[in-house]
């Protein structure tokens, strides 16, 4: 916790299982940077990789050298994770050549397989049942998104039509307090037509997410819906 940042203020609790078929229950807090809330919808899928790890560290989890499985709770998202990751002398490997993009150095791979994950707070994938919807932006206008809850709620908007590229860095973004406060202001109309709140003010701290991408050139959009405030 701490930061200063959303993506550096949370909290993760570990604990015995609540349900059949998990090994620990996992429950996410994320913090808010500038007043006292903490908000315990959604989850993070980067703290979702130390859940395992830590399990056995901790014993909470018996694991063989080799390769573990820990089956995740999500109390959250009442969601069900496998998480694999090897295992040396019966603790959690951090060594190996495994790499992500844009992180330096390697380590030790650790799986995730998200079992199911549509409907995370949603009433499914998809809650207005279309691919493709129109939001009504005031003092933007008609934006096209992808309503999308696959393990967390996100809206997914073409970067271009908020004139960006898609490869703009997180400083850039957060430098134009004009553009922070229009993605903001997407997302919760986004949250309101995905049913998880009435109002834009009562949309959560951490859901949905809102995602700026370049969308490949490969024709016409499918069939818009229109949704707004009201819904879909």
């Amino acid at each position: 916790m701490g930061g200063g940042i959303s993506s550096l203020s949370k909290g993760v609790i570990i604990g015995p299982p609540t349900h059949p078929e998990a090994d620990v229950d996992y429950t996410f807090a994320q913090v808010s940077v500038d007043k006292p809330v903490v908000d315990w919808k959604g989850n993070c899928g980067n703290l979702s990789s130390a859940v395992g790890p830590f399990a056995v560290d901790e014993g909470l989890v018996g694991a063989a050298d080799g390769e573990a499985l820990v089956r995740i709770h999500q109390v959250n998202t009442q969601k069900i994770i496998h998480a694999r990751f090897p295992v040396r002398d019966g603790r959690a490997e951090i060594r190996g050549d495994f790499a992500i993009a844009g992180v330096a150095g390697t380590g030790a791979r650790i799986r995730l397989d998200f079992l199911s994950p549509g409907g995370s707070q949603c009433a499914g994938l998809l809650p207005t049942g279309h691919a493709v919807d129109v939001l009504d932006i005031p003092g933007f206008g008609p934006l096209r998104a992808s309503l999308v809850d696959a393990a967390n709620p996100a809206v997914f908007v073409d970067a271009r039509d908020l004139g960006l590229t898609g490869a703009e860095g997180p400083d850039a973004i957060e430098a134009r307090a004009d553009l922070m406060a229009l993605l903001d202001r997407i997302r919760r109309i986004g949250g309101v037509a995905m049913g998880l709140a009435a109002t834009e003010g009562a949309v959560s701290l951490a859901n949905p997410r809102v995602a700026p991408r370049r969308r490949a050139d490969r024709g016409p959009y499918p069939r818009r819906q229109r949704a707004g405030p009201g819904g879909p």
